[in-house]
């Protein structure tokens, strides 16, 4: 009688079971200090930490692997994906490199059933530590499927991005560095000649007169939501949002920008550095794509430390100049997006990678502002000012 009610329900619909729901895996990530030769494990002052990712589920998965760490031969991280903070809660630097790919989703690596993946990292490489100093590591969530991406060869991307779960990893690490540890060099071997044809200069420098163009109009609508009133010898200060300004960054913020909260001038400050950074004539481009680690997929990377040179790789040619579909890349959305992860002395910490999505970056304006202010492709979405 059992079995005859399960069969009536699943062919009334009123009860779905799938492959996936019954022996999904569960992906676990937790941050620790590699272990010295007899085992023990403890932060050695060095600043070298290793990530785990342990598959505790009944069958392989598969792993965003932009989403995890993946340093090169050089030991340099090919996106940024932890919070480094120091002992007064300030962000540190980003000194690896930083990709956008012509895809968001994936590619993905298999951790078999019961399997872990273990990813060493040198914080000292890749972030601006001082020798002496005190710092809490976060890692950013790690983004997997429940069975590996072959088994999901006939689902579109929009498929895939719905069935993908996130792994919060556990917990900070606090890493204290000795006062004498070396700090490793610190900047890529890359080209800083001109290595680029003529037509891919003249369509990278039209790419990126219309994205200094529409980044110089986004901060100027977001300069027309403020006002200021003398009102008998007192300023008032007001604040109007916009449809567009909230979407992107939620809540509003404090009128006053004497005021202004840590968010508020982050965010100021980051859409007045973009269009300057696009205007500049400093702001030049190499076309070999020659770093090592760098993938197929690749429209373009940067590596902070080496201001304003945007290295493009072959996906870019083949990208539209704007997006013709919600999430598209595109040749003026990855200058923006890159725009804004460089560090420089109108703002020394660059965006990060909380939320890649149109979707996703909607969500994150209304469930963490903070968050959303870092998140590069914020304002990739902002700046281009499409709804979809």
């Amino acid at each position: 009688m059992k079995i005859f009610w399960l069969r009536f329900l699943l062919a009334a619909g009123l009860v779905s079971l799938s492959a996936g729901a019954v022996a999904s895996g569960t992906l676990e990530v937790a941050l620790r200090y590699p272990a010295d030769p007899d085992g023990v494990r403890f932060d050695r002052g060095a600043g070298q930490i290793e990530v785990v990712l342990s598959n505790r589920g009944r069958q392989s998965m598969g792993v965003d692997v932009m989403t995890v760490p993946e340093p090169n031969r050089d030991g340099f991280l090919l996106r940024n994906l932890f919070d480094v903070r120091t002992d007064d809660g300030g962000r540190v630097g980003y000194l690896g490199i930083d990709m956008t790919l012509a895809s968001l989703e994936g590619p993905y690596t298999t951790i078999p059933a019961g399997g872990e993946l273990v990813l060493t990292v040198d914080m000292m490489r890749n972030y601006r530590l001082r020798p002496g100093g005190s710092y809490e590591v976060r890692m950013l969530p790690v983004r997997y499927l429940s069975k590996t991406r072959d088994n999901y060869s006939l689902y579109s991307p929009q498929e895939i991005h719905k069935l993908v779960s996130e792994a919060e990893p556990y917990g900070a690490l606090s890493l204290r560095l000795a006062p004498d540890v070396e700090v490793p060099p610190q900047e890529l071997n890359l080209k800083q000649s001109n290595d680029c044809e003529e037509w891919q200069l003249e369509e990278f420098n039209q790419a990126k007169l219309l994205a200094h163009s529409l980044a110089a109009e986004a901060l100027s609508h977001y300069d027309s939501l403020f006002s200021v009133e003398d009102v008998g010898g007192s300023f008032v200060f007001g604040f109007d949002a916009s449809q567009r300004y909230t979407r992107w960054f939620g809540a509003d913020p404090i009128a006053n920008p004497w005021e202004w909260s840590q968010d508020d001038s982050y965010l100021f400050a980051t859409l007045l550095a973009i269009p300057e950074r696009l205007e500049s004539d400093l702001l030049s481009v190499t076309c070999s794509c020659d770093a090592d680690g760098v993938k197929p997929e690749t429209m373009a990377y940067v590596q902070r430390p080496i201001h304003y040179i945007v290295n493009v790789c072959p996906a870019f040619w083949d990208a539209p100049s704007m997006p013709e579909f919600k999430d598209q890349p595109s040749r003026i959305g990855t200058l923006v997006h890159e725009a804004s992860h460089f560090e420089d002395e109108m703002m020394p910490i660059g965006t990060m990678h909380y939320a890649e999505h149109y979707a996703d970056a909607v969500s994150l304006a209304t469930s963490n502002r903070s968050q959303a202010v870092l998140n590069a492709n914020t304002y990739r979405f902002y700046i281009l000012n499409q709804e979809w």
